[in-house]
């Protein structure tokens, strides 16, 4: 099942996420203004719109949405609640090159990258192309234009600052299936199916 040009069917865009709390909204927002104090130029993620991604899968066909629904529920089952917690600041793909500003979490046990892991051999089973890049848990706070790299002054520093704040734990006892709507300003997410971790049938 290959992601779908969306001029031509009727697809949605979709992706698996982990909802965060408005704490860990807050504390992205308090990172966005240090850096921001300091006139880094950086396309932000809205606050509201912030997330931890499990797998994109792009353009898929409407019909079939059902089918994934089912599929991510088989990759679920069994999961428990988990806690996870932020722990720094890193980019993509490195600091010489920054693309993307995103803020860690870290989890016990790697719970994370097991329900990814499953999420990822059901989607195949269910005919979805291979994700080509490896599992990286992380939440994009923004995003960087090539002209506005130099903007982004004392890196290490500021990675050295944010990492000294005390870690924020958040539980996450659902994950999510978003459609995402592109528009000229910003992203529309949309719930499209919540899977409760613990009572997933």
């Amino acid at each position: 099942m290959e992601p779908l040009d969306a001029a031509k069917h009727d697809v949605w865009r979709l992706f698996v996420a982990i909802e965060l709390p408005d704490d860990v909204k807050q504390r992205a927002l308090q990172v966005r203004r240090t850096l921001e104090a300091d006139g880094w130029r950086v396309r932000w993620v809205h606050v509201a719109a912030l997330h931890l991604s499990l797998r994109f899968y792009g353009y898929l066909r409407v019909d079939t949405v059902d089918g994934l629904i089912a599929t991510l529920r088989r990759a679920l089952v069994g999961e428990e609640a988990f806690s996870l917690a932020t722990s720094g600041l890193g980019v993509f793909p490195n600091p010489r090159n920054p693309r993307v500003i995103w803020l860690g979490v870290h989890a016990e046990s790697g719970v994370l990258e097991r329900i990814a892991g499953k999420i990822e051999q059901e989607s195949r089973a269910l005919g979805i192309a291979p994700e080509t890049r490896a599992f990286a848990p992380h939440v994009t706070l923004g995003r960087v234009r090539p002209e506005d790299v130099a903007s982004l002054g004392g890196i290490e520093r500021h990675f050295a600052a944010i990492g000294q704040l005390d870690p924020l734990p958040f539980l996450v006892d659902h994950v999510s299936l978003f459609r995402s709507d592109l528009r000229r300003e910003g992203p529309i997410y949309t719930v499209v199916e919540r899977f409760e971790l613990g009572t997933v049938e």
